[in-house]
């Protein structure tokens, strides 16, 4: 399937939720790597808008919302003459200029 038109990208973390400590001075800042439990998912998300009424959605699921798994999504699901709109996602950037 490749997606045609406006394609809007992006991710949702879903899982792998560690309940904080109450206490500021306890707490653990679970952004950081080595802090997390890998139970974490990313879902990618891909929705073409093309104007028509017809919308298609595609969504992958990856470890993490990295430029390899964007661009690979990318790669094998939109077509080379859609244009991808994104957020400001640091793992987007290299998604700029593909053709």
């Amino acid at each position: 399937m490749k997606l045609e038109g406006q394609v809007q990208m992006d991710g949702k973390y879903a899982g792998g939720h560690i309940k904080p400590e109450n206490k500021a001075a306890e707490r653990i800042d679970h952004r950081l790597k080595k802090c997390q439990n890998m139970k974490r998912l990313c879902v990618l998300a891909l929705r073409e808008k093309n104007g028509s009424g017809f919308d298609r959605t595609f969504t992958r699921i990856v470890r993490e919302e990295q430029g390899e798994a964007a661009w690979a999504t990318v790669r094998d699901h939109v077509s080379r003459y859609a244009t991808v709109v994104t957020d400001e996602h640091p793992s987007y950037a290299d998604l700029a200029g593909l053709n």
